[in-house]
C-alpha cells in the first residue's frame, strides 16, 4: 500500500464504509463513517474537526486524557491499536490508518 497519508486515509475509510464511489470526496466518506461510529448527537453541520475528536474518543474507548488536543487523541488512538506512537501527528495518523483493524 502506498505511504501517502491521503491514500492510506482513503483506503481505511472506504474499507470502513463498505463501499464508496471512486470519485466520492474523502471528507464525505469520513463524515459518513465517523458519524455512524459516534451515533447520536452528530449531524451534517457538525464541524469536521469536532467530528474527528468525537470519533477518536470512540476509537480510544472514551477514556482519553486531554481530549482537547488532537495530537494527544491521535497518539492515544495509535496506542489503542497496540502500536507505539511517534512524536508527530502525521506519523501517528499514518501508523493508525496503516495498522488499525
Amino acid at each position: 500500500m502506498a505511504g501517502d497519508l491521503t491514500q492510506l486515509e482513503r483506503a481505511y475509510f472506504v474499507r470502513k464504509a463498505g463501499a464508496a464511489l471512486p470519485t466520492e470526496p474523502l471528507n464525505n466518506i469520513k463524515r459518513r463513517v465517523m458519524a455512524a461510529a459516534i451515533g447520536s448527537g452528530v449531524n451534517a453541520r457538525t464541524p469536521m474537526n469536532q467530528l474527528e475528536k468525537l470519533w477518536l474518543l470512540d476509537v480510544i474507548g472514551g477514556a482519553a486524557r486531554n481530549f482537547n488536543s488532537i495530537e494527544e487523541l491521535w497518539r492515544q488512538a495509535v496506542i489503542s491499536i497496540g502500536q507505539t506512537p511517534t512524536a508527530q501527528l502525521h506519523g501517528n495518523k499514518m501508523k493508525f490508518y496503516r495498522s488499525a483493524p
